[in-house]
């Protein structure tokens, strides 16, 4: 009996056991759903305040900008909103910080890594943060090993880069020292950035990339980029470690790899595959030297001011298969070769010795010489003064480094564009309409000129390219370059092209001869003028005049 009750006490407490278990382990995992459910909750929150911040700020922003580029505003409202604007600017940091968490905890980051050269990339990261370093009279100090060939995700590099640099110019002291250091071991880059600490300031390294750390109540900021970077660096396959030096500097090294074999093949971005050159018949000769230099020659003319030669080459490099390119390493020889060459589009970078970009531009499009040529302003600058002053300048658009290389041909190729289609314009107008083809006022001014030329002169059959130039107190190179830029055309085209217009012009209003149409828009023979005209128009003059009638 007493084996008997044994027995059935130890199933009982067995079985009791076992139901204990069951139900503390359904209750672990009921309360890690409710937690799941409460931290994505929390996650949907974050990501959907975080939207809505951005409209109430884009609308804060707008008007604020609108008012600062009126440009008449006193001094003290001028200082009022640019520190409005630049609060707005640091809000919309925050969130987007927030919401690159957000995409980072849900699983939705993926690396697009490409081939390319990381340290022009990082040259210009680096050369943004030197305004900030001459605010505060850091020693900043940048040394960067070539990397010339290697696989990066140029955007998460770029956003590691900046959150640690921002931070380091953020709590280093006012004459301290800053240092941005980049040397590549074993397939890997080390990227080290290391910033004087204020004396006395008691620092965790082990919460320092905990979110929402801060390392006192009285720390500026919301504890989130060093969060972002922890997290970009984990997802990047990669590792970030902190220390504190002896000589008190605080110090954060990120080891990133830079081998193709280190990523996932869904992790990389293939380079468009170059078309394969056609192969010439036996029997045609065509010299590739000669058809490559015609094609270079057909490029737009880019002219790159800029004294950092780490960034002129950076651009040169990714811009060089779309734009002849031209360099110079500061504003007065970026003016010397504007004036000679006349290209098509200039980049110029605002602090630099000698002239800064203010004064190029100023000149520039002061001169009816060069006055139609868009100018892009680059800047590290953070205030809005200078943006300012660049858009009172005239400049055409203004671009804030870092800058991605995308963003910039876009808005490169968006000028150039809209001086397509002012071309187009001018190729469906009978008579040049300054109003219509004309940028700034300066543009006006130049084309008003050469319609009192043409007007004046245009019948005239001994009229050509050099009388033309004399007349607008231009050389022909400069001529011949302002009115490709205006109109599409050489000079002599140009011309050709005026008359021809002014020739079917009196085909349909005057009561005329076809030589005497001829002669009187200056056309030396009746018979060069007919080729022209059924070259231009597909037609000859008398069929042109026919199907006019017969309308």
């Amino acid at each position: 009996m007493l084996l008997i009750g044994g027995i059935i006490l130890g199933i009982y407490f067995y079985f009791k056991w076992r139901w204990s278990m069951k139900l503390n382990l359904r209750l672990k995992e009921e309360e890690t759903q409710r937690l799941k459910k409460l931290n994505d909750f929390k996650s949907n929150l974050y990501t959907d305040i975080a939207h809505e911040f951005k409209t109430p700020l884009t609308l804060i922003a707008g008007p604020i900008e609108q008012k600062l580029s009126e440009g008449n505003l006193s001094e003290f409202d001028q200082a009022n909103f640019s520190m409005v604007k630049r609060n707005a600017n640091r809000m919309t940091s925050l969130v987007d910080q927030l919401l690159e968490l957000a995409k980072l905890e849900n699983g939705k980051l993926n690396l697009k890594i490409a081939k390319g050269n990381l340290s022009l990339f990082l040259h210009t990261i680096a050369q943004s943060f030197e305004f900030q370093s001459l605010q505060k009279n850091i020693a900043y100090s940048v040394e960067i090993e070539p990397l010339d060939e290697v696989w990066y995700d140029a955007d998460v590099i770029e956003k590691i880069t900046t959150n640690l640099l921002s931070n380091a110019f953020k709590y280093a002291p006012k004459n301290g020292i800053c240092e941005f250091l980049v040397k590549k071991l074993y397939g890997n880059v080390l990227i080290s950035i290391s910033n004087t600490v204020l004396p006395g300031s008691k620092i965790e390294l082990e919460k320092m990339f905990a979110r929402f750390y801060q390392q006192d109540t009285f720390s500026e900021g919301a504890g989130v980029g060093l969060a972002l970077v922890k997290e970009l660096v984990n997802a990047y396959h990669g590792s970030i470690d902190t220390t504190l030096d002896a000589d008190g500097l605080i110090r954060f090294t990120v080891n990133l790899p830079i081998e193709r074999t280190a990523f996932a093949g869904y992790e990389i971005v293939e380079p468009t595959p170059k078309p394969e050159p056609v192969q010439n018949s036996p029997g045609i000769s065509k010299t590739k030297n000669g058809s490559s230099k015609d094609k270079k020659e057909d490029l737009p003319i880019m002219l790159i001011v800029e004294d950092h030669d780490e960034i002129r080459t950076f651009v040169k490099l990714a811009l060089q298969k779309k734009y002849r390119i031209l360099e110079a390493e500061n504003g007065k020889i970026g003016m010397e070769i504007a004036f000679s060459e006349v290209p098509d589009i200039i980049l110029s970078d605002i602090r630099m010795p000698v002239k800064n970009g203010i004064e190029l531009c100023n000149t520039l499009k002061t001169d009816e010489r060069t006055c139609h040529i868009p100018i892009l302003l680059l800047t590290a600058s953070m205030g809005e003064q200078d943006e300012l002053k660049g858009l009172v300048s005239g400049a055409d658009d203004y671009i804030k480094k870092p800058f991605k290389i995308a963003v910039l041909e876009q808005r490169i190729a968006n000028q150039i564009a809209i001086r397509k289609a002012l071309r187009n314009r001018y190729s469906q107008e009978f008579i040049i309409k300054p109003k219509d083809i004309a940028v700034t006022p300066n543009d006006e001014l130049f084309l008003n000129k050469i319609q009192q030329i043409l007007d004046k002169h245009l019948s005239n059959p001994d009229f050509g390219s050099e009388t033309f130039s004399k007349l607008a107190n231009m050389s022909r190179m400069q001529l011949h370059r302002k009115l490709m830029a205006y109109t599409g055309l050489s000079t002599t085209a140009f011309i050709r092209s005026q008359r021809l217009k002014q020739a079917l012009n009196l085909l349909k209003t005057a009561d005329l001869t076809i030589n005497e149409i001829a002669y009187t828009v200056g056309f030396g023979t009746p018979t060069y003028f007919m080729k022209c005209f059924k070259k231009t128009f597909k037609k000859t003059p008398s069929e042109y005049l026919q199907s006019v009638n017969n309308q």
